[in-house]
């Protein structure tokens, strides 16, 4: 039968991210001319959407609030300048291999394709 999914579990499978292509600002407030500087994000840094994306009028960029999946640092990043460039990408990798595990097609552990390292 059918079972639930628990809200961690839902929230998991829609998760959005977006891959750091250029280094930004990571800063405290959507509105840019009234927020701190909390720290850069760098090229090839994951963030995980936890609101927007929404547009800075007074600026006329579109951000998002997000956390960092490389320290949990959360703050608002511009996906794109308007003279800038594109500083986030949709998608990136937020999952790393930290032990070494077997990559099998289905449960059985011992027909093990490959390792993962």
């Amino acid at each position: 039968g059918s079972r639930l999914i628990t809200r961690e579990e839902f929230f998991r499978a829609v998760r959005i991210t977006y891959k750091c292509v250029k280094d930004v600002a990571l800063s405290d407030s959507l509105n840019i001319a009234h927020s701190g500087h909390i720290r850069q994000v760098q090229v090839g840094e994951v963030l995980e959407v936890l609101q927007g994306p929404a547009m800075d009028m007074s600026m006329g960029v579109c951000r998002i609030y997000g956390q960092s999946m490389r320290d949990g640092a959360k703050g608002w990043v511009t996906i794109s300048g308007s003279q800038a460039g594109v500083f986030l990408v949709p998608g990136g990798n937020a999952f790393r291999v930290v032990h070494p595990q077997p990559l099998t097609q289905d449960a059985n552990i011992s027909a093990t394709v490959a390792l993962l390292k």
